[in-house]
């Protein structure tokens, strides 16, 4: 294809942003493929996400109260320098070609500081109208009851955007993000991506998403899968990562069943926790939501959790090979849209992975038969009813010794055992049972 030629690396890059719908088209090409071939069949389908690490580093990152701080001081330094500027040209004290450039600096920060309060400020407000909304439900869910069944909801707060929350200046689509509570945190993205659980191993839909949290992104998936393939998915399998009552209700209401963990344990206790007392939580958490208790007897049962332990199993190797065989562990460029772009492109190239791999499956090697010796096993069941009283008779070995013992598991393992006693006699003062086993077997 390239003609014995190395493209560069910017030519690659320049490719994948050129191309974007082409790549997705791509995407939903290889599974309609895998279905003509009769790899692949729509039924149950598990879901997970993974943080990957942004190109960008949190120590990039500001708050929005300290941006407000950073603006006003730049602001009082370029009127220091601008006033040093004039100076100059008057009296020439310093070199006044060195001015406009930190005077450009210092404006370019602003710049970027400016628009990382706006982008706070937009988050804020998307924020603050989807809490009003729910507010307003809320609030008429609580007229209807005639105010009974709990306190009245309180509204959103409209104090403006949170002194803390941060925006990244290098990629400010970015988030902080850690994969644990054990892992430090990071400035990443939050991939997500649903895998076909029935054998195939394939993916089916992939996006990028900005929380780090996955409580909101089982919905997202499905339909995203409904869109590359025409088709709902029948069974829906996620870890506790994804446990939200009402996006649950509404996925059963359109007939798909779901099966979601409500604890990381999958409703089993440890029979021996290395963790603290106080870092262990000894009596799990209580559901009352109707959904939720319902989706907990339907885990006890044998076929939900035959059914659920498919999960791990099916979706947990898919981003292993991501990470460690393709080796993607961190995205490349900047920006939602963009890794969106570069995280089809890798789900797609593990696709063709993975087609390949099913379309030409490894060859298993024939196995040896075993060489059948029924000489040596109507031997042994021969000494084992002599041996035993002979022994005895003589003395040569205790009832509790190893040969004895050796009857119960089998004819080769006695035969073994007698083989290391001498057998002397007046005809062969210095045999031993292995010559007298093969003067048998002849």
């Amino acid at each position: 294809m390239t003609g014995d030629t190395h493209p560069d690396h910017d030519t690659i890059c320049s490719f994948r942003r050129q191309n974007e719908k082409l790549i997705a088209k791509f995407f939903v090409r290889v599974l309609e493929l895998a279905q003509q071939l009769k790899l692949l069949q729509v039924g149950t389908i598990s879901v997970d996400g993974t943080r990957l690490k942004a190109n960008a580093s949190k120590h990039r990152g500001i708050n929005y109260q300290r941006s407000g701080q950073l603006i006003k001081q730049l602001e009082e330094e370029v009127k220091e320098l601008l006033r040093k500027a004039e100076r100059a040209d008057s009296q020439g004290e310093m070199d006044p070609a060195r001015l406009p450039e930190e005077i450009a600096k210092r404006q370019e920060l602003k710049a970027k500081l400016e628009a990382a309060r706006q982008q706070l400020e937009e988050r804020h407000r998307q924020e603050f109208a989807a809490e009003a909304a729910q507010y307003e439900k809320k609030k008429a869910t609580w007229g209807k009851n005639n105010r009974r069944g709990g306190h009245e909801p309180k509204p959103p707060a409209t104090t403006g955007p949170d002194p803390k929350s941060q925006s990244n200046l290098t990629d400010p689509d970015s988030r902080i993000m850690r994969k644990s509570k054990n892992e430090a945190f990071a400035q990443a993205y939050n991939a997500q991506l649903a895998v076909d659980a029935d054998g195939s191993q394939l993916v089916l839909a992939a996006y990028v998403s900005q929380s780090s949290a996955d409580n909101n992104e089982l919905k997202p998936m499905l339909e995203a899968v409904s869109q590359n393939l025409g088709q709902k998915p029948q069974a829906v399998l996620a870890d506790r990562g994804y446990l939200n009552g009402p996006i649950i209700e509404q996925i059963q209401a359109q007939g798909i069943e779901a099966y979601v963990a409500l604890s990381a344990e999958a409703h089993e206790r440890r029979p021996y926790d290395l963790r603290s007392e106080d870092t262990r939580r000894e009596n799990p958490r209580r559901y009352s939501a109707p959904v939720l208790v319902g989706m907990e007897q339907k885990l006890r049962t044998p076929e939900g959790r035959h059914r659920y332990l498919r999960r791990q199993a099916s979706i947990e190797p898919v981003i292993g090979i991501i990470k460690k065989v393709l080796g993607f562990e961190q995205f490349s460029l900047r920006g939602l849209q963009k890794v969106t772009l570069e995280w089809n492109l890798v789900c797609a190239a593990y696709n063709l992975k993975r087609l390949h791999k099913l379309l030409n499956p490894p060859k298993q090697k024939p196995k040896a038969p075993k060489a059948s010796q029924p000489m040596l096993a109507s031997v042994a069941q021969l000494l084992s009813q002599l041996f035993p009283l002979s022994c005895l008779a003589f003395g040569r070995i205790s009832p509790r010794s190893g040969a004895l013992r050796s009857l119960s598991r089998g004819p080769q393992r006695f035969c073994n055992q007698i083989s290391k006693l001498p057998l002397r006699s007046a005809s062969n003062p210095t045999g031993s049972w292995a010559k007298f086993l093969r003067h048998l077997r002849r």
